[in-house]
């Protein structure tokens, strides 16, 4: 889909980029918060806090590349730009996946699951998402490669090494 400036949205990539999104966000909580306890009980709070951000945004921002891997294998990239829809839309389906996720499990211990703290996570989503399909080169790595070898006298599309 096209929009108004000429950006294209991979929707393969949408669908990628939440779905590990959640997946891996609910491995890390069940995972490794239990095995990052003793060490998280020695930091300060905030350090703590700080540190559980990072390492989770960490794991976005990967699900983002791999967003932004599928819609550069879709269609021809010439900016790191045009990966941003498709890497917002992931990061907001993929809110979207963990909230309902999180209000099963609320409604299930009986807590409540509708915070501001909940309702605001989506920039937080989308945020991480966007900064990792920001990391991606436009151009995939074959064509990176071929680009950096030197060419042979008369060769047609072959290198050096024969690649």
């Amino acid at each position: 889909m096209t929009g108004g400036r000429g950006w294209t949205v991979s929707w393969a990539g949408v669908v990628a980029g939440a779905v590990s999104g959640v997946l891996l966000t609910l491995l890390f909580v069940t995972a490794m918060t239990d095995a990052l306890s003793p060490a998280l009980a020695l930091m300060p709070e905030f350090v703590g806090y700080g540190l559980m951000l990072l390492l989770v945004g960490c794991l976005r921002a990967v699900c983002g590349m791999w967003a932004a891997s599928w819609h550069r294998r879709r269609y021809e990239v010439e900016s790191r730009t045009e990966f941003i829809p498709t890497a917002a839309l992931a990061g907001v389906l993929g809110w979207a996946g963990w909230f309902v996720l999180n209000g099963v499990a609320a409604h299930t211990v009986g807590g409540d699951w509708v915070t501001v703290r909940s309702l605001a996570e989506v920039l937080r989503w989308v945020a991480e998402m966007v900064v990792g399909s920001l990391l991606l080169s436009p151009q995939g790595p074959v064509e990176a490669r071929g680009r950096s070898l030197p060419r042979q006298a008369g060769s047609v599309g072959r290198t050096s090494r024969g690649w």
